[in-house]
């Protein structure tokens, strides 16, 4: 068992306005997770986990909330509201199998894990990387270069390595490895236009 508190970020950018939410069958399956309190705040991206044994509780709950995201997906006319509570459901997966487990744990040695302002952090962030991103693909759309062209394909693997130079240089490469995976599944959901440029298998395929 690792001792001490094991923080990370996961950084999936998840509605913080409640009136968006229009699912809320769909947000509940995310509950149980949520009420072993391993969240910083209600709203924060960032994580504690005290031990193994408060994975292992989470995990155990992981078959739960799959059945509950596929029962309650069916009624749910919110796209986004899918695409986000899928996200929350990837990540918790991801986490619960053997190389992510190695992954989550191993961040106990970034030099951000107990860094109060990582949330706000991260999302300015990303918010910096995005907003660079989609003033680039706004004026290759104005030379009728689409998402799927070379440079629109080139622009997103710029925005990948923005995330993730960001995370490395804030946080050193246990942090970055996590970022990685995570920022993987969030492209392939909001993002997933640019498939040219994402690959969450071969992604999750590394060590």
């Amino acid at each position: 068992m690792m001792d001490g508190v094991l923080t990370w970020l996961l950084c999936f950018l998840l509605v913080t306005v409640a009136s968006y939410r229009d699912c809320p069958g769909l947000y509940n399956c995310e509950r149980p997770i949520r009420d072993e309190r391993i969240f910083a705040a209600a709203e924060s991206m960032v994580f504690n986990i005290r031990d193994e044994q408060v994975l292992d509780r989470i995990c155990r709950k992981l078959n739960t909330l799959k059945r509950c995201y596929t029962t309650q997906a069916q009624t749910c006319n919110n796209e986004y509201n899918k695409m986000d509570v899928a996200f929350f459901r990837d990540v918790i997966e991801y986490i619960c199998s053997p190389a992510g487990r190695t992954v989550a744990l191993a961040t106990s040695a970034a030099r951000c894990h107990l860094d109060s302002a990582l949330n706000q952090w991260f999302l300015e962030m990303i918010h910096g990387c995005a907003y660079t991103f989609h003033e680039q693909i706004r004026k290759l759309k104005a030379q009728g270069k689409g998402a799927q062209s070379p440079e629109a394909c080139a622009k997103k693997l710029l925005l990948d390595a923005c995330v993730q130079t960001n995370m490395n240089e804030k946080c050193g490469p246990q942090m970055e490895v996590l970022m990685e995976k995570q920022w993987a599944f969030w492209s392939s959901y909001d993002y997933a236009e640019y498939t040219c440029a994402v690959d969450v298998d071969n992604i999750l395929a590394r060590k």
